[in-house]
Order: structure tokens, then sequence, then C-alpha cells
């Protein structure tokens, strides 16, 4: 097993483990924390993604950014591990596919790279520097490659290391904003 997937294994533990009261606190604090980034630097067009358990939950921040006029856009997963960001409105209908991802159906209207404002990252274990492990599919790194825009992501106290205890590959995208508690 390689170091990148036994410190992805033990955060995701440490994860599942907060109990109810710690994760509804957390939450709060990191959703309030996006919400003054983008107000402060006036983002329009977010990029996220429809979490699931254990991550921090992005359905109540999702909820937040439509009702106040932003336009939000969710992954939708192609062959050949390429992503793309489809609109996305509350009535819209979704799909769940690989790994349990729920993602715009393919109708959904597509939202260039270069019109997204800011990519709310998912994602396991994080440095103080931004570099991350994700899931394993290698995803966010291909679209992330050549995105210009912002980076962010929310993170549990579990989820941080102040330096990297796996191999950073040249491949791995550093993320530029990191919300904690």
């Amino acid at each position: 097993m390689t170091q990148k997937v036994e410190t992805r294994n033990a955060v995701l533990t440490k994860m599942a483990a907060i109990n109810s009261d710690d994760r509804s606190k957390y939450e709060k604090a990191l959703h309030n924390q996006v919400l003054n980034f983008i107000e402060e630097n006036d983002i329009q067009t977010i990029a996220m993604y429809f979490s699931f358990e254990p991550e921090v939950d992005t359905h109540r921040l999702i909820e937040a950014l439509i009702h106040s006029g932003r336009t939000v856009l969710l992954p939708r997963l192609y062959p050949k591990r390429q992503m793309k960001f489809h609109k996305y409105l509350l009535e819209d209908e979704l799909e769940t596919v690989y790994r349990s991802v729920v993602q715009p159906i393919e109708s959904a209207p597509v939202v260039e790279k270069s019109e997204i404002d800011l990519v709310l990252v998912p994602g396991v274990v994080f440095s103080e520097a931004g570099n991350r492990v994700g899931f394993g599919g290698g995803y966010y790194d291909r679209f992330l490659a050549d995105y210009k825009g912002k980076t962010a992501t929310q993170l549990f106290p579990s989820q941080i290391f102040k330096k990297p205890t796996w191999t950073v590959e040249e491949h791995d995208i550093t993320i530029q904003q990191l919300f904690k508690i």
C-alpha cells in the first residue's frame, strides 16, 4: 500500500468519527469562511461538488450560493478520467455514478473553464501549503492542470498536515486557499 493510500484511509476513518455536534459546528464555520471569501472577491461562478460522507457537507453551501444569485456548477465525469462542469439549479435532476459521485445529467449546460471564478476542490488530506491527496481518480488534477482561476477547499481539523507525509508528484495540483478550523 502506498503512503497516499495509507494516509487517505487513516484520515477518512478520522473524518467518519467526527461526532455530529462537532461536524455541524465545523461545517457552519467553514461555510461562513467560504461565503465571506466569495463576497470579498466578488466571485460569481463557483464550481463545486455534491459531497458525500464523510466529507464536509456542501449541500447547504450550494443552496446558499444559488439563493445569493451566484452560478453554481457541478462536475460530470467523462471517459479517460476527464470532467466538465455543468450549471446546476436546485430543481435540476442529478444522477449517481462511479464511487457514489452525484452529478448533473448530460443535458445540463456545460460552462467553459475560462468562465469559472473559483473551483472548490474536494480531497481527503492537505498540507498547509495546499498539497492534496484526493480520492484517487485524478479528475481534479487533470481539470486544474490548465485552469487559471482561484482554487479552494474546506477542511476538518483531521484533514490538514503541516507538511506532506506522502510523495507529492509532478502532476499534483496545489490548492491556493484552505478554509480550515
